[in-house]
């Protein structure tokens, strides 16, 4: 490098020697760097309110088409849930019958143990008079269990049964 282009780096930068002179030099150049972006900003935005307005429209499209894919993509999973459950209806409803009946039998087998004194007692007699199928209700079942399950199932906890 020249003696000449090293004065000319120093006298831009300021000299390594005087840091208040290094410092407003380099404040002189982001001050223009700042007037020089400002004077051309609205050759960079092509007009500043149709720029605008441009990058609004088209922020407001591309929003739009990613909640509108959103939206079906999300239909689209409902569906696949509706169908598997549709498809694994049968088994969860013949788990529920298997789960009733076993409570059932256990009531039966506890209500013969307690009643087997009582002179004229018939177990398992329906207290409906029907020939009918009256499903069970919860405290029908429920009512020889521990009241720790009693309070899970007539609250809504069923992960103890």
């Amino acid at each position: 490098m020249s003696k000449e282009k090293n004065r000319d780096v120093l006298v831009a930068f300021g000299s390594l020697a005087n840091p208040w002179r290094s410092f407003y030099s380099l404040f002189y150049c982001y001050k223009q760097l700042f007037v020089l972006a400002n004077k051309h900003m609205d050759r960079i935005l092509l007009f500043p309110g149709y720029g605008l307005l441009a990058i609004g429209l088209g922020a407001f499209v591309f929003g739009t088409y990613v909640i509108f894919r959103w939206n079906w993509e999300r239909r689209h999973l409902a569906f696949e849930d509706l169908e598997a459950r549709i498809a694994l209806m049968p088994l969860m409803m013949a788990e529920d019958d298997r789960r009733t009946l076993r409570l059932m039998r256990y009531n039966l087998d506890e209500e013969a143990k307690i009643m087997k004194d009582v002179p004229g007692w018939q177990v398992g007699e329906s207290v409906y008079h029907t020939t009918r199928w009256v499903a069970p209700r919860a405290d029908e079942l429920y009512f020889l269990q521990p009241p720790k399950v009693q309070e899970d199932i007539f609250f809504g906890y069923t992960w103890s049964t």
